[in-house]
């Protein structure tokens, strides 16, 4: 009868054990923005005029998150593999602190520039992680992460600003990506 109890005593702990993955969860919605702005740019004596639509695409729950594993691991690395639905891949690295259970820093699912390539891609992503110390990997395992095309949103309220900036009434990208923060997103 000990044997049993000891048993089941241990299954509340075991069970409250965080399983690895996102920190805002692994199912994701790629959601195409829209809106409209006006941009007056004066610079100097010159006064110049943008009307532009605006077009982007946001990653719910979140772009940038945490990858989240066990707690008191050996590891001060997390690296991930994200091997997507066409089987190309990207793999990123980070510090692991293993006290919190947590990456050091957040990791990019969907923004891409020039400088950054985004760890997810739309449909199934299977993501391979190893926790890592002195470049000997201590756990792995896998989690499945998707990424699901949501409806188009269109910002209501048309943007108006000002810019020092001639070039901003040129190419509005940059006032674009303002414009959608301060429209929360066309939420």
């Amino acid at each position: 009868m000990k044997k049993i109890l000891f048993a089941l005593s241990l299954f509340p702990i075991l069970s409250h054990a965080a399983a690895p993955g996102f920190s805002s969860g692994n199912s994701f919605t790629a959601t195409p923005l829209e809106g409209q702005i006006q941009v007056q740019c004066n610079q100097g004596t010159q006064t110049t005029f943008g009307y532009f639509v605006c077009t982007d695409e946001t990653l719910d729950p979140a772009e940038f998150v945490h990858f989240v594993g066990p707690t008191n691991i050996a590891a001060d690395e997390i690296t991930l593999k994200a091997i997507h639905e066409d089987k190309s891949t990207v793999e990123k690295t980070t510090g692991y602190d293993p006290a919190k259970g947590i990456s050091t820093r957040y990791f990019n699912l969907w923004i891409a520039t020039l400088l950054q390539t985004p760890l997810l891609d739309y449909g199934t992503n299977t993501v391979e992680y190893s926790f890592t110390k002195a470049n000997s990997v201590i756990q792995h395992g896998e989690i499945i992460a998707t990424v699901k095309k949501g409806a188009k949103r269109v910002c209501a309220n048309p943007g108006y600003y000002l810019s020092a900036n001639a070039s901003d009434c040129v190419n509005g990208s940059n006032i674009c990506g303002q414009y959608f923060a301060d429209q929360n997103y066309c939420q």
